[in-house]
């Protein structure tokens, strides 16, 4: 009778400290007091739980210990947003451990974050805190190797979805590279650039630094009675350069040029557009589309097409206005969802003006967004200029922390390229920078600023950082067209 009310007793703390319960049994096994060093435990698996914000771990092995414990961070060695379970008796095998929710814009559900995981076995005081990813052998505490991880459940979809393949791209602006061995110039570049892109078989293109930049000596003649063309110049560009290499791909802002020359004209300033927006007409149609422009006033309608934000010129530097692109679109199958595209390109830098500047703008993009969107999907994907985990106000956050899906947020199985960079390390001598012959590898998952986000359709299947490698680890050149990797997504479009 005492065993039962024991055994009934530790199996109620033990659930309360999380364990789930088809373990309970297995963790009421007696456990040895012995004030020696834990033996090692062999093996720590972790998976997302179909609960938000949860992850599973379990693990074989281990013992001589009192008691056990699961320690997380969002980096392998847990220095950063550091949490941890409460201790189980050290019989148990499986923990379930809830993201905080102070550190769920890191590392919840959706953030396209790891939570990094290591098991922890004790022989200390039965107060002490399961509070150091490390041994402490004057404890006899003992903690798994770095390595283990795995993301923070999500709640599975069950809404009907059309799956679409979607890329975001910085492709490199012709000024970028000017300056380059001929090799990495534009006329070198855009083969491969397109040659990328085709293989990626997308339906949804959202590009940034891809400008209206000329290639050649094109002269427009707006004001000439025998030749009034205005636009004259508008394939002799980078983006129309490119527009033509692409087969199967439709540039949705195709006036891109002629707004950006209207706005140059009427006195409004430098504009550059590199970001832009192309689809598969055989699955995607436009309803409509148009441009944002952070340093236009809100309301401001001297450019047709334009939205004006009303935030400072790009970085408060002097710097050209930079444009971001957006369409409404409607899929070709027979539930003819419709969602809006964004494709968008923040400033780049770490000095505290310019993550200023980025905040003030990613919160004008997101308002802007809202107005337009309403409750629709939207899929916005670009170069960010800031990772979550180290910099400061980063956009990612700022649009996840508001209800955003990261489209990376996918099964370990089904989440490709994530221990390389999304933008490419530099040349060993420093010459033609982002363009080294051997591919940089992270000991982890490795820094991004290029991200594919969802918004009202939070449905991710697959996820790839886009590199194309030889046996060595070197890039393969004929492929190699910019200082960014393409990011691909599988996504699904919900109805709404």
């Amino acid at each position: 009778m005492r065993s039962r009310s024991m055994r009934g007793l530790l199996a109620a703390a033990v659930c309360a400290l999380g364990v789930t319960g088809a373990l309970v049994a297995g963790a009421v096994a007696p456990a040895t007091s012995a004030p020696r060093y834990p033996v090692a435990i062999t093996k720590v698996v972790a998976r997302p739980r179909s609960a938000a914000d949860q992850v599973v771990v379990a693990w074989r092995g281990g013992g001589r210990a009192k008691r056990v414990a699961v320690v997380a961070g969002s980096k392998p060695g847990l220095g950063s947003h550091f949490f941890a379970s409460a201790w189980a008796p050290a019989g148990t095998r499986t923990l379930t451990l809830t993201v905080p929710k102070r550190y769920r814009p890191f590392l919840g559900a959706g953030t396209g974050n790891p939570v990094w995981i290591k098991v922890v076995q004790s022989n200390g005081p039965s107060a002490a805190r399961a509070s150091s990813p490390i041994s402490v052998p004057s404890r006899a505490y003992r903690a798994t190797a770095a390595g283990t991880w795995s993301f923070a459940g999500a709640t599975p979809p069950v809404e009907p979805v059309t799956r679409l393949r979607v890329g975001a791209y910085n492709v490199q602006s012709i000024a970028a590279t000017r300056d380059f061995s001929p090799e990495f110039r534009w006329p070198a570049r855009a083969p491969r650039v397109a040659r990328t892109i085709e293989d990626a078989e997308l339906d949804l293109l959202l590009t940034s630094e891809l400008t209206t930049t000329k290639t050649d000596s094109c002269v427009d003649h707006p004001n000439s009675r025998s030749d009034p063309q205005p636009y004259r110049c508008r394939d002799h560009t980078q983006l129309g350069d490119l527009a033509q290499r692409l087969n199967g791909l439709r540039l949705v802002d195709h006036d891109a040029y002629d707004r950006a020359a209207d706005r140059r004209r009427s006195g409004g300033g430098a504009v550059t557009v590199g970001e832009h927006i192309f689809v598969n007409p055989d699955r995607l149609r436009v309803i409509r589309r148009g441009f944002l422009s952070p340093a236009m006033a809100p309301g401001d309608r001297s450019v047709q097409g334009v939205q004006g934000l009303g935030v400072a010129r790009w970085a408060d530097s002097g710097s050209p206005d930079r444009w971001l692109s957006w369409a409404e679109l409607q899929t070709t199958d027979g539930a003819k969802r419709t969602f809006f595209a964004v494709a968008a390109h923040f400033p780049t830098g770490g000095a505290k003006r310019i993550r200023d500047a980025r905040a003030r703008e990613s919160a004008a993009v997101r308002a802007a967004i809202d107005r337009l969107a309403g409750d629709k999907p939207v899929v916005l994907g670009g170069d960010l200029n800031s990772d979550a985990l180290d910099t400061p106000k980063a956009v990612n956050l700022d649009l996840v922390r508001h209800g955003w899906f990261d489209a990376a947020a996918v099964p370990a199985a089904k989440r490709k390229g994530a221990r390389y960079p999304t933008a490419n390390a530099n040349g060993a001598t420093g010459k033609d920078s982002g363009y080294a012959a051997h591919a940089q590898k992270a000991s982890s998952i490795a820094r991004r600023i290029d991200y594919i986000l969802l918004r009202n359709s939070p449905h991710a299947y697959a996820y790839r950082n886009v590199l194309r490698l030889d046996r060595h680890g070197d890039f393969v050149r004929s492929h190699q067209g910019s200082d960014h990797n393409l990011q691909l997504a599988t996504i699904g479009i919900a109805t709404r």
